[in-house]
């Protein structure tokens, strides 16, 4: 341990008074010091005079203030006076500290005295603190004469010098002199002697345990007791602030960093208890200076260049690699928090000098080092756990050229998303935008001619100037205006511009040839020699030095545009080396062919003046002037000066005037060919019109392609001649340099001092100057690319914007806008061409846009920019690429005329009628007859008419049958021709082909009797069951009930292919139809035997699901194929039946083969003996069993059809059944009034209760809803899922807007289902929300509530709750739900063990009580009256306070409040999540917020605590609920 003064040095200071004379240690921490005063005489007792040194060890006093060992002396004037303040050194450790007094008298008597100073607040005289025994560090304990004569006389007599009794009481007494004992004590109770102490304490301090040594042999711990400090400046290397304070303090941090202890460097720690609100900065440190700050408990690390070892040449401030492991569980039970979250660092990081933006790969294959990069943050996060993972929100702010990025990060997945909370890979929301700011002030210092090192005095945006840009003078004196730009000027290596009356000085060019290549340790060429091409140079080059205006000066050097797109500009210095060599000092590598240009306007800066606004302007670096009249200057991307068309707003039009009139004051002009841009609302100039009258500056109104008119007063007339033109070709040429730092080295800050490029500026104090944005500025959103190379899911993957909440009026979903004003463009009155497109869909899809329907359109197509009623207000609708060219679809607003233009040939649809050159049509409705041909002639021998065929019809033309001979066709009554169709058995099916032979086709359409009829003519008859297993007849299909069936003939035993038209009737509400085991085809052999076609799902272990309906060919009573498809209402199954080894069984529903399979055996040949049966054949395992549902259709093949075959015969069936008025597909059923449907299990449908939750809704600011209660008891969401399409989802729309559907399920799927997850029950949930949203329902879902027992896998129901609820409330709104009703966020229902309170929970501990019920209503009331309640567009005005807002009050308005008072919260039960903003736009009366109670408290603010709303503010508060095991929800701002 190195000790180091703790203030500065100690200096001695004699300060003069009348009569008196006193030294005072000054030292910039105080320490309370003692005043020591006395007379010091000779030995003849005259008072003396001389002086006296006093010196000190280093100690720590009683109080733990240290000293360091030190001297100071005092004068003793005439008179003997001394007087001098000490440090109390009485209690000081280490003991035995003295002050050492040497006296040297004038008389030449040199005297030493040992001095104990006392704490004490009055003088003392030396004659109380001076010891006559030397300290015990003096080797030889000598003693005065004078000490051993009193002493003596003392012993002899028995009485002191003094009239004081010699002996001390037994009673007690108060001795003045030393007590000398026999020895040391013996007893516990013998008094304690001097030398008994001594040796003790040495003992004890001898100890090594118990010493810090100054030259340790190894390692040493000091134990500081609790509530004690130890003090130490400089501690293993660390400087510790509080112990370098000087002065008047706060300067600890600033003394260290600048000691010599930090010379090379060094780490400081700011602590805790450093009590000083002291600023520092980085940049005023020496390098490789670490700060540790941890003040008030924050840790706030500051570096200035720090190097690794470990990653040399990586400037890092630090590494950190924070690793977790602990489950959110065990953070929630140390912390109570519900959000675990581990985080890595946020760090701030500036370059303020030093970089490079040089990367001259294409022209060096070894490149020293790369551009400079600046990180804010590099974080790799690992992350092998489940959870959300956030790698880290960034900001940049960019003022120096180069890339400009907010980071560039990739996430690269291979974990896969398993859970519903997990949103997949996807990156983040940007701003941006260019800066609004432009860096402006006033040369003050270095401000001379061609200076490289100016201040500026900032005016506007200080901190916002950076290196690479330019700093212009804008001094009118030295700004070139004169004149006009005209447009793009010569060709030539760069881009050029043209003027008129500029008279610009004229630039030297020469070209280099070779390349000017980096150095080998700095990309920057330095000082080169290189030759400039003699030949084959640009015209207007020289190819000789001796044309360089001066033999030294300064130069532009520039790449041609064709060789490097950065076009490395710069100026530099150059001196003529001979007649073909020159050399320069560059700090950017340049190709060969480059330019160097010499004077003219070399080293001035380009500025269009149309493309100026709001005070950003482009200025663009000028390589030289190559005429009078003609600059080069560097474009880069952006090489817009003088061009039309363009991103700039440059315009130069002049056509002639082929006739001019004034009618009315009113001048009409006829341009000789059409205008190229509209100029409507521009101001142009006539001129060389022969009457003169007209001629002027007019704002023109364009009214065709090349006619327009303006405003003027004057007789009516005409004239010829003259031209009309437009021009916007202002500029401006400023002196400017290339800034090559803003750091200023010598403050060690970006204070305005400018380290500048060679220049030709002639600076001086005062100029205005300013750096604008570098001249090429590309402000855009960036791609997102997204890439996977497994399969993407089967689920539907996109970007864009949900909205959430209450969406209403107001509410425009995306919009891409171009924000600039129509002013700015050509036909409104400006001279920007307008942008390319706001909407760009590329690549391969299947189909470019999906939308549904609007509610009133599904497009609104508005007028262009130029209104409705203009010449050219017409626009295309659709431009449609064709094999030769481009065909239209356009609409005219001024005549509401749809046209189409075909390759050529144009179509239109007007008021009037529809125009064509070529109508076919095959069916002409209405009274068409020759008075109806208005024009033209009809050939009547394309007019064949027939006769009427009966008293019904009437005669009509007969269409051209064509000419194939041999072919058999019939008239149709539609009017056309038709080959005969194919047949199925004996039923027509249009346009089938049908491979194979059926086996038996039935066809369901007897309608009565005890015989199903096979239509095939093979007899294969099937015979009803009797009485209850009589399936019933329906005029188009046999409706059957479990239990219920057909007998089929035997010879049907070895049938391979069934195809089968159904109708299998969905789940219902309340008590479902008895049907244990669902079933389509059975086996007359007993215990399932046999063939058996199920429909009833089955898990991954096999067993079956309640209530869910898929197809399952179940044989010899175990399961041989499974597929997990759904089904309900309308559908063609087919199956085909494998022989074994590859051929398989096939499951086609509706023609298509399932994707996938459970389970895929083979099943042909099992059927034995016995028969198969449609439907139930009442047998064992059947028996209460069967089909639930209608047959359409029964068609059987002996062999396995192929897929193809299957799809054309189930399309044909499909057809056929169709054609009977049978609806093949869910319809719409339409409703009058709003539907509020709820659906779920036996909670739902309140099984032991009088009343559900459904029925207690209390809602407001909605509809009154027709409530219909969908619970079923045991149903899980699978079984909804296929169900659904065809019962509440073809309720979803009503005459008032989409119904409500309010899904409360998924406690039975963990009940039916083993080992069923959170995550595999969520997926559920979102298949039930994706079907009802599909179909047009507002989509509500609800948390689980509290359940007693554990699950079919030994897990405990509430376990499953909580982390399905939380998979609920994370990620339900990003599957498609509309909301989240959170019925688990009310304790009393969802908490751990909620279910075990009798109140609210039946015996069961499964379905909620009465009250149970009354509070799940209560949460789907607060969440729906909060999803349609106040909000920002539409807020509650409240006027009187106090107030208790609702649930609905989403945004409450104080605005017209009358007087003070509090505004209480409403229950936050159900709407979890949800926002609520209290706006207080007043400040006369004070406002505050509280909880609705103290289980719902603010920020964890105790109950009671007033949370004050801001006056002319507003309040913003979050519902968050609890986590699920302890439930409740409480209020975040």
């Amino acid at each position: 341990m190195r000790w180091k003064l703790k203030g500065w040095t100690l200096v001695g200071m004699l300060l003069a008074f009348p009569g008196i004379l006193w030294v005072t240690v000054a030292a910039v921490a105080q320490i309370a010091t003692t005043q020591v005063t006395d007379t010091i005489y000779r030995a003849d007792g005259t008072p003396a005079t001389g002086t006296v040194i006093v010196s000190w060890p280093a100690f720590t006093t009683s109080a733990g203030q240290a000293v360091p060992s030190g001297s100071t002396s005092a004068t003793i004037p005439a008179g003997g006076l001394l007087s001098m303040s000490l440090v109390p050194n009485e209690g000081a450790m280490p003991m035995g500290t003295y002050y050492t007094a040497v006296f040297h008298l004038d008389d030449g008597t040199v005297s030493r005295e040992y001095w104990v100073v006392p704490v004490s607040t009055t003088a003392v005289q030396v004659s109380s603190i001076e010891s006559t025994v030397l300290p015990t560090s003096v080797a030889m304990q000598t003693v005065s004469k004078a000490y051993v004569d009193t002493a003596i006389a003392a012993a002899v007599s028995g009485h002191p010098l003094d009239t004081s009794t010699p002996y001390v009481q037994k009673s007690g007494d108060t001795m003045t002199g030393p007590l000398v004992l026999p020895g040391d004590p013996t007893a516990p109770l013998q008094a304690v002697d001097k030398q008994y102490v001594d040796v003790s304490v040495t003992g004890v301090a001898s100890g090594l345990s118990q010493k810090v040594s100054t030259l340790p042999g190894a390692t040493q711990t000091v134990a500081q007791p609790p509530g004690t400090v130890l003090e130490v400046n400089n501690l293993n290397g660390t400087e510790y602030a509080s112990q370098y304070l000087s002065g008047t303090g706060n300067n600890g941090i600033a003394n260290a960093v600048s000691s010599a202890d930090c010379a090379g460097g060094c780490e400081v720690k700011a602590e805790q208890n450093y009590a000083s609100n002291e600023n520092y900065a980085p940049t005023q440190w020496n390098d490789k200076t670490h700060v540790e700050d941890t003040r008030k408990g924050q840790r706030f690390d500051s570096y200035l260049n720090p190097e690794s070892v470990m990653m040399p040449g990586q400037e890092t401030g630090q590494v950190i690699d924070v690793v977790s492991t602990r489950s959110g569980a065990s953070v929630l039970q140390e912390t109570t928090s519900a959000f675990p979250t581990s985080t890595g660092l946020a760090v701030f990081h500036s370059a303020l000098t030093g970089g490079s933006n040089q990367f001259p790969q294409n022209l060096e294959s070894q490149i020293p080092y790369f551009k400079s990069t600046y990180e804010a943050l590099a974080v790799t996060g690992t992350y092998n756990t489940q959870g959300q993972h956030v790698l880290a929100p960034m900001g940049t702010t960019c003022y120096g050229v180069g890339d400009c990025l907010i980071g560039s990060q990739t996430l690269t997945a291979s974990g896969g998303f398993r859970d519903n909370a997990d949103e997949g890979t996807h990156p983040f929301d940007l701003q941006v935008r260019e800066d609004t700011n432009v860096f402006q002030g006033t040369c003050s210092s270095g401000c001379t001619p061609g200076s490289t090192s100016v201040k500026v005095a900032t005016t506007y945006a200080p901190g916002t100037q950076g290196d690479g840009r330019f700093l212009i003078d804008k001094n009118p004196a030295k700004v070139l205006s004169a004149g006009v730009l005209t447009g793009v000027g010569a060709a030539g290596n760069h881009a050029s511009a043209a003027f008129s009356g500029s008279g610009f000085p004229v630039s030297v060019f020469f070209q280099t040839a070779q390349t000017l290549s980096s150095q080998v340790n700095n990309i920057a060429p330095g000082t080169v020699t290189f030759a400039i091409a003699t030949s084959g140079v640009p015209t207007g080059y020289a190819t000789n030095t001796a044309a360089a205006p001066q033999t030294s000066g300064v130069a532009c050097v520039t790449d041609p545009v064709n060789a490097y797109t950065a076009q490395n500009y710069e100026m530099a210095n150059y001196t003529v080396v001979d007649g073909t060599h020159l050399q320069m000092t560059l700090n950017k590598t340049h190709v060969s062919g480059a330019s160097v240009a010499m004077a003219g306007l070399c080293g001035y800066g380009l500025e269009q003046t149309v493309d100026t606004t709001a005070g950003i302007r482009q200025v663009f670096p000028v390589v030289g002037s190559y005429s009078a009249t003609g600059l080069y200057y560097v474009g880069g991307e952006t090489p817009i000066v003088g061009a039309m068309g363009s991103t700039s707003a440059f315009a130069n039009v002049t056509l002639n005037i082929a006739s001019i009139a004034r009618n009315g004051n009113v001048v009409t002009v006829t341009t000789a060919g059409n205008l190229p841009v509209d100029v409507n609302g521009l101001s142009l100039t006539v001129a060389g019109v022969a009457d003169s009258s007209y001629n002027g500056a007019y704002t023109v109104t364009t009214t065709g392609p090349n006619t327009l008119t303006y405003a003027q007063n004057g007789a009516n007339s005409t004239s010829t001649g003259g031209t009309l033109s437009l021009m916007t070709g202002g500029y401006a040429l400023y002196p400017m340099a290339e800034v090559l730092s803003v750091f200023n080295t010598a403050t060690k800050s970006v204070d305005g001092q400018m380290s500048l490029a060679p220049n030709t500026v002639a600076w001086a104090t005062n100029d205005v100057v300013e750096q604008p944005h570098y001249y090429q500025e590309m402000v855009d959103g960036d791609t997102e690319f997204v890439g996977q190379t497994t399969p993407r899911p089967g689920v539907i993957l996109r970007a864009g914007i949900q909205y959430e909440g209450n969406n209403g009026p107001g509410l425009q979903g995306w919009g891409v806008t171009n924000a600039v004003p129509a002013s700015n463009y050509f036909g409104n009155g400006g001279t920007h061409s307008p942008p390319d497109m706001a909407y760009l869909a590329k690549g391969i899809w299947l189909r470019t846009m999906v939308a549904d329907a609007g509610e009133q359109a599904v497009f609104t197509i508005h007028c262009n920019s130029h209104g409705c009623g203009k010449w050219n207000s017409g626009y295309n609708l659709f431009e449609l690429d064709s094999s030769v060219g481009t065909d239209t679809v356009g609409f005219q607003t001024t005549t509401s005329t749809l046209s189409l233009n075909l390759r050529g040939t144009g179509y239109s649809f007007t008021p009037q009628g529809f125009n064509a050159g070529v109508v076919n049509a095959t069916t002409l409705n209405g009274a068409i007859s020759a008075a109806n041909i208005s024009s033209g002639t009809v050939n009547a021998a394309r007019l064949p008419v027939f006769g009427a065929s009966g008293a019904g019809h009437a005669a009509g033309a007969v269409p051209d049958p064509g000419s194939t001979a041999g072919t058999t066709r019939y008239l149709r009554e539609d009017g056309t021709w038709a080959a005969p169709s194919a047949t199925v058995g004996s039923t027509t099916v249009s346009g089938a082909t049908v491979s194979g032979t059926a086996t038996a086709d039935y066809n369901f359409l007897q309608g009565s009797g005890s015989v199903l009829t096979d239509t095939s003519g093979n007899g294969n008859d099937g015979t009803l069951g009797t009485g209850a297993a009589a399936p019933s007849w329906t005029s188009t299909g046999l409706s059957f009930a479990p239990g219920q069936g057909v007998s089929l003939p035997a010879t049907l035993n070895g049938t391979q292919t069934f195809v089968l038209g159904i109708y299998i009737n969905p789940l219902t509400s309340g008590p479902q139809t008895n049907n244990p085991y669902p079933v389509l085809l059975t086996s007359s052999l007993p215990s399932a035997g046999g063939f058996n076609l199920m429909y009833q799902m089955t898990d991954a272990t096999g067993n079956f699901i309640n209530l869910t309906y898929a197809p399952t060919l179940f044989v010899n009573a175990n399961h041989r194929t499974d597929a997990p498809n759904l089904l309900s209402g309308f559908h063609v199954l087919a199956v085909t039946l494998g022989t074994g080894g590859s051929s398989l069984d096939h499951v086609y529903i509706d023609g298509v083969e399932v994707a996938n399979y459970r389970l895929q055996g083979a099943s042909a040949g099992v059927q034995t003996s016995g028969n198969l049966f449609v439907g139930s054949s009442g047998l064992s395992t059947w028996t209460g069993s069967g089909f639930n549902g209608t047959f359409y259709r029964l068609r059987t093949y002996a062999t396995q059809l192929a897929a193809t075959d299957v799809a054309t015969v189930s399309a044909a069936i499909r057809n056929e059944i169709a054609s009977r008025g049978v609806l093949t597909s869910p319809q719409q059923l339409g409703f009058a009034t709003p539907q509020l449907h709820a659906i779920g299990d036996s909670i739902t449908n309140g099984a032991g209760v009088a009343t559900p939750w459904s029925s207690l809704l209390s809602l407001a600011r909605q509809p009154a809803y027709t409530v219909t209660n969908w619970g079923i008891t045991g149903v899980g969401l699978q079984a909804l899922n296929g169900s659904e399409p065809n019962r509440v989802a073809e309720r979803c729309q009503t005459n008032s807007g989409p119904a409500l559907a309010l899904v409360l399920a998924g406690t039975n799927d963990f009940q039916l289902g083993n080992g069923t997850t959170a995550t595999a029950v969520m997926g559920s949930l979102m298949g039930e929300v994706q079907v009802l949203k599909q179909a047009g329902c507002k989509v509500f879902v609800g948390t689980m509530i509290s359940r007693g027992g554990n699950d079919m896998s030994g897990t405990n129901y509430d376990a499953q709750k909580d982390a399905y609820d939380g998979l609920i409330l994370s990620s339900a709104k990003t599957g498609g739900a509309d909301g989240v009703i959170d019925f688990a966020a009310d304790p009393r229902l969802g908490a751990d063990g909620a279910n075990a309170n009798s109140t609210y929970f039946q015996s069961d501990t499964i379905h909620p009580t009465q009250a149970g019920q009354a509070l799940l209503a209560a949460a789907a009331s607060n969440a729906l009256n909060y999803a349609y309640g106040y909000n920002d567009s539409n807020p509650h005005n409240v006027t009187a306070l106090p107030y208790s807002m609702t649930a609905g009050d989403g945004y409450v308005s104080l605005a017209g409040v009358t007087g003070a008072g509090t505004v209480t919260l409403p229950d936050c039960t159900g709407q979890s999540g949800a926002t609520y903003r209290i706006g207080n736009p007043q400040s006369a009366y004070a406002v505050t917020v509280a909880p609705l109670n103290a289980s719902q408290l603010i920020n964890g603010l105790a109950f009671g605590t007033a949370v004050t709303v801001p006056a002319n503010g507003s309040v913003t508060l979050r519902d968050v609920p609890n986590p699920k095991t302890v439930s409740g929800c409480h209020w975040e701002m």
